[in-house]
């Protein structure tokens, strides 16, 4: 048998497969919501964590902050929105004041920059 044919065969076997869904050989993983939050909890301790250090200087990463809310606020009002999204303090209405998605992606690229500008300067081990 050549080569084609026996690609147009197994074509052919699979074709019935595919349509109804039960391929026996592939088989994907499903993502839960579940999953989905544990995960951007976990992110969100550890940039709290980090954040938690007395040498990272909240007021410089609230500065380089951008987008709604950021840049039309004063910088006193932004440092205190910032501090009481770090705490997860509560709002007025009961809520909690959490960082969203954007905001989160956002101080976490920030503090890689930090860690990537020293990693530059001084060297991995420091030397």
């Amino acid at each position: 048998m050549k080569k084609f044919e026996i690609k147009k065969i197994l074509r052919e076997s699979t074709i019935g497969l595919e349509e109804t869904g039960k391929t026996p050989d592939i088989q994907k993983a499903n993502k839960t919501k579940k999953d989905d939050e544990s995960a951007k909890d976990s992110d969100y301790d550890t940039v709290v964590q980090l954040l938690g250090n007395d040498i990272i200087n909240h007021a410089a990463i609230v500065r380089r902050m951008k987008g709604d809310g950021w840049g039309t606020n004063d910088e006193a009002t932004n440092r205190s929105k910032f501090r009481k999204k770090v705490k997860k303090m509560s709002n007025d209405e009961g809520g909690t004041y959490l960082f969203d998605e954007d905001e989160l992606t956002q101080v976490q690229k920030i503090l890689m920059n930090i860690a990537s500008t020293i990693s530059h300067s001084i060297g991995r081990e420091g030397k």
